[in-house]
C-alpha cells in the first residue's frame, strides 16, 4: 500500500503546487501550465538521472531508470537551469508565487516519502521526511508573505535557508543510496555550495539596497 501512496500523494503535490502558482500569477492560464508542466518534467527527470549517476559513482550500482528513488537537489537544479533559461528569453513572464509554490509542493512531497517508508532518521527511525515537511511548510508560510518581493532575492533567500536546514537534517538521515564523499552526505556539499553561493549574493543585495 505504501508504494500506491507515493504516486498518489505526488499527483496531489503537484495539481496544489500548479493551482496556488496559477492563482498568483498574470500570466494566462495555457502560459503557466506550460511552463509549470515542462518544469516538473525536467525536475523529475534530473532528480532520477542524479541518483542514477551517485549510485553508479559511488556504489557501482546497476539501476536502471525505472529502479530506486529521485535525488531532490538534482530535481532543483534541473528545475532552475530551466528557469534561467526561459527566464533569460521570456524576462516578461509572471513568476509571482514561484518560491512559494516550490516550498509548498516540497513540502507535501517529503509526506510521500514518509508514506513510501524511505529516508528514515538514523536515531530511533526519526521520522525526518515530516519534520522536513513542517519546516518547509513553515517556509511556505513566510514565502507567502513575500511573494512579490525580488525574485531573485526569494531565490536567493530560499537557497540560504534551505541549504542550511537540509545540511543538519541530513545528519539525521541514514541514506547511504543518496551518496556520502568524505564523511559527509552529496546533498551536504551541495547544500554547503548553495549555502556559500546563495550567502554571497544575499550580502551583496542587502548593501547595495
Amino acid at each position: 500500500m505504501s508504494i500506491e501512496f507515493y504516486p498518489f500523494i505526488i499527483g496531489i503535490s503537484t495539481t496544489i503546487s500548479f493551482l496556488y502558482f496559477n492563482r498568483y500569477s498574470k500570466n494566462s492560464l495555457i502560459e503557466n501550465l506550460l511552463y509549470f508542466s515542462f518544469t516538473i518534467l525536467i525536475s523529475f527527470f534530473s532528480a532520477k538521472i542524479f541518483f542514477l549517476l551517485i549510485n553508479k559513482l559511488f556504489y557501482q550500482a546497476s539501476i536502471n531508470i525505472f529502479q530506486g528513488g529521485y535525488v531532490f537537489y538534482g530535481g532543483l537544479i534541473g528545475g532552475l537551469i530551466f528557469f534561467l533559461l526561459f527566464y533569460s528569453k521570456k524576462s516578461d513572464f509572471d513568476f509571482s508565487g514561484l518560491i512559494p509554490t516550490l516550498c509548498l509542493g516540497h513540502s507535501i512531497g517529503r509526506i510521500a516519502c514518509y508514506a513510501q517508508g524511505c529516508c528514515y532518521g538514523s536515531l530511533s527511525f526519526i521520522p525526518v521526511q515530516l519534520v522536513e515537511s513542517l519546516i518547509l511548510f513553515l517556509m511556505f508560510l513566510m514565502f507567502h508573505k513575500w511573494k512579490y518581493k525580488n525574485l531573485f532575492f526569494l531565490i536567493f533567500l530560499y537557497l540560504f535557508i534551505y541549504s542550511l536546514i537540509r545540511f543538519n537534517l541530513e545528519f539525521l538521515r541514514a541514506d547511504k543510496l543518496r551518496g556520502f564523499y568524505l564523511n559527509l552526505s552529496i546533498s551536504q556539499w551541495i547544500s554547503l555550495f548553495f549555502f556559500f553561493l546563495s550567502s554571497t549574493f544575499l550580502i551583496r543585495y542587502i548593501k547595495r539596497s
